[in-house]
């Protein structure tokens, strides 16, 4: 990561701002004039008797052209995904913290899984991770699904 950049700050915090929406495509007809973003593609208008029905575009509706079908309603935004964070690389030892968020970006609940991986020949026994947290915040902590580390990356 560079100088300055957090990139666990979202964790901890609410869903991030939604991203700006996409320019209109091109090939479109302004309607304002001076190019202010304000498009519709052409041979479209608001009541289906736009270009392609008579050649003019019909702003308030006068044709009697049927109306076009209403859009599809948009799709829910995904959850924002966390990418992994390798926390530990060394001696042929490598932990990966994997985050997610079950109760929706919204919420405070914030799982952090680890995973271990060893490279070295021989299995790395009695093993434990310690976890340390500001105290404002919660944690439950499940037993690891092993005390060992298998060896060559074999688990």
């Amino acid at each position: 990561a560079g100088a300055g950049v957090d990139i666990l700050s979202d964790l901890f915090s609410a869903a991030p701002a939604p991203a700006a929406p996409a320019p209109p495509a091109s090939g479109g007809m302004d309607l304002f004039g001076g190019g202010h973003g304000h498009v519709l593609p052409t041979g479209t208008a608001s009541s289906g008797g736009g270009m392609a029905n008579g050649g003019g575009l019909d702003l308030f509706g006068a044709s009697a052209s049927p109306a076009p079908a209403p859009a599809p309603a948009p799709a829910a935004p995904a959850a924002p995904a966390y990418p992994d964070v390798v926390a530990y690389d060394k001696a042929g030892v490598r932990i990966v913290y994997s985050f997610s968020k079950p109760q929706g970006p919204d919420s405070p609940v914030t799982v952090i899984d680890a995973k271990f991986s060893n490279a070295n020949p021989a299995p790395l026994d009695n093993f434990a991770l310690l976890v340390s947290l500001p105290r404002y915040l919660e944690k439950e902590i499940t037993a690891a699904s092993a005390a060992a580390v298998p060896p060559r990356n074999s688990g």
